[in-house]
C-alpha cells in the first residue's frame, strides 16, 4: 500500500518527538532515582551523627548509656525513620521512631555491619549505622528508613510519563498533519521541505545534549550531588529549549494552515507590555541589562492577549540577548493617527544591511553561537500581521537596533 506524503511527514515529525521524549524520560527517571537515594543517604548520615552527638553530650552530664539513650529519644525526633542504639554485642538498648523490624532483633550478627539496602522480613530498608565510643561507653547507632515510600514516588513518576508522552504525541500528530497538509500545496512544497530540514536540525541539538548528559551521568555508579544537580540543570534547560522550539513550530504550522485564528478581547497595551517586562526582569538582570518602559498610558486595543504577549516576549528576549552587559533595552508606546506604535530599542552590535530582512525568515540565526532557534522574530511578525499590523526593523547600527510594531488602534466600548 502506498503511503501518502502527508502521512510520511506526520510519521517523521512524530518519530522525532518520540525519540526526544523517550530519551528525556529515561534520563529523568534514572537520574531522579539516584538523586533520591543520595539525598536519603545524606539524611540518614546526618541523623546518625545527631543522635551520637546528643549521647556524647548526655555522657558529659553524668548519665550512663541507658540514661543517655532515654534522653536522646525525647530530643531527637525523625518521622518515618527508625532510630536504634545497641551495645557492641547487638543487644538493643533503645529504639524510637518507627518500630524496629523483628528480623533485625533476631539476626543481630547478620545486620551488625549492614549498610545501604537491607531486606528485613520481606521489606526493603536503607540503613546507615556507625560504632561510637565515649570513655567506658561503647555503642552502635543505626538509622533505618523504609524504601517503599521512595519506590512509590518513583513508580508515580514512571506512571505519569506515559500521560505526558501521549499528550505530546497527540500534539505532534496534529502538528505533523497540518504541516503535511500545507506541504502538499505546489507553491509551498519547497519551503516546507526546507522548514522540516531546519526543524530536524534544531531538534537534534537539544535531544543530543539531553542524551549525552544522561550517558555521562550514568557512566559511573557513584557521583556527587553537585554533579547530579548540574546534569539535571542541563536536562531542564534543554527540555525548556525543546519545548519553546516545538511550541513555536506548532504555532507557525497552525498559522500556515489557517487553523490559528485571532481571539480578540479588550485590553490595554501598556499593561501587557508592563507584565512582559516584569516577567523578563530576572533574565535581563542576569545579563546586566536594564529594562525601561516609557510613553502613553491607558492605550486600549482589541486583540489576542496571548499572541500579543508572545510577540512582545519574543522581541524583548531578542533585544536582551543582543544588548551588551550594562546596556539598556527601552520599550516605547505611542498612540496617534489611529495606529498604536510599540518600539523596542536595544544596544546591540546592529544588523548588517544585507541581513535586515533575513532575520524575519524562519530558522535564520546570524550568530551560530546564539541560544535562539531563529523562530522568535518570524513568529512576532506573523502575530503583528495577523492583527492587521506590521513589524519592521526601523533602524540598526553599531549603537543598537530598533524594532517597531504598528497595530491598528481599534477602540473598544
Amino acid at each position: 500500500m502506498k503511503v501518502s506524503i502527508r502521512a510520511r511527514l506526520t510519521a517523521w515529525y512524530t518519530a522525532v518527538l518520540v525519540v526526544a521524549l523517550a530519551t528525556g524520560g529515561v534520563a529523568v527517571a534514572q537520574v531522579q532515582a539516584r538523586v533520591a537515594r543520595n539525598r536519603l543517604d545524606a539524611e540518614l548520615a546526618r541523623l546518625e551523627r545527631t543522635v551520637a552527638a546528643v549521647l556524647h553530650n548526655e555522657f558529659g552530664e553524668g548519665l550512663d548509656l541507658r540514661g543517655a539513650v532515654k534522653e536522646a529519644s525525647t530530643e531527637v525526633v525523625a518521622a518515618g525513620r527508625t532510630i536504634a542504639v545497641m551495645e557492641p554485642g547487638g543487644a538493643t538498648i533503645g529504639v524510637w521512631g518507627d518500630p524496629l523490624p523483628a528480623a533485625w532483633r533476631t539476626d543481630a550478627a547478620a545486620v551488625e555491619n549492614a549498610s545501604g539496602n537491607v531486606t528485613l522480613g520481606g521489606t526493603a530498608f536503607r540503613v546507615a549505622q556507625a560504632r561510637e565510643t565515649d570513655g567506658p561507653w561503647a555503642f552502635r547507632v543505626a538509622i533505618l528508613a523504609r524504601l517503599d515510600v521512595m519506590d512509590r514516588e518513583q513508580q508515580e513518576l514512571i506512571r505519569a510519563m506515559p500521560i505526558g508522552v501521549f499528550v505530546a504525541l497527540a500534539v505532534a500528530v496534529i502538528g505533523g498533519w497540518l504541516v503535511g497538509r500545507h506541504a502538499l500545496e505546489p507553491a509551498a512544497l519547497d519551503a516546507q521541505r526546507q522548514f522540516m530540514a531546519d526543524a530536524s536540525h534544531q531538534l537534534r541539538t537539544p535531544v543530543s545534549i539531553i542524551r549525552t548528559t544522561a550517558q555521562v551521568i550514568l557512566g559511573k555508579d557513584e557521583r556527587s550531588s553537585a554533579e547530579y544537580r548540574e546534569s539535571m540543570a542541563i536536562v531542564a534547560e534543554q527540555s525548556a529549549r525543546l519545548t519553546r522550539l516545538v511550541d513555536a513550530m506548532f504555532l507557525l504550522s497552525r498559522a500556515d494552515a489557517g487553523w490559528r485564528t485571532i481571539q480578540r478581547q479588550a485590553l490595554y497595551v501598556d499593561e501587557v507590555v508592563a507584565e512582559c517586562v516584569r516577567g523578563l526582569g530576572v533574565i535581563a538582570n542576569g545579563r546586566g541589562v536594564r529594562l525601561e518602559v516609557e510613553g502613553d498610558a491607558d492605550v486600549p486595543l482589541s486583540g489576542d492577549e496571548e499572541l500579543l504577549r508572545q510577540m512582545l516576549v519574543n522581541l524583548l528576549e531578542n533585544a536582551i540577548r543582543h544588548t551588551r552587559a550594562g546596556g539598556r533595552v527601552r520599550v516605547t508606546i505611542a498612540s496617534a493617527g489611529g495606529v498604536i506604535r510599540i518600539k523596542v530599542d536595544d544596544e546591540g552590535p546592529g544588523i548588517a544591511p544585507g541581513d535586515r530582512e533575513r532575520i524575519f525568515e524562519r530558522f535564520v540565526r546570524l550568530h551560530p553561537g546564539s541560544d535562539g532557534a531563529g523562530l522568535g522574530l518570524p513568529t512576532a511578525r506573523w502575530i503583528a500581521e495577523a492583527h492587521g499590523g506590521e513589524l519592521v526593523l526601523e533602524s540598526s547600527g553599531p549603537g543598537g537596533s530598533c524594532f517597531s510594531v504598528g497595530l491598528p488602534a481599534e477602540r473598544v466600548g
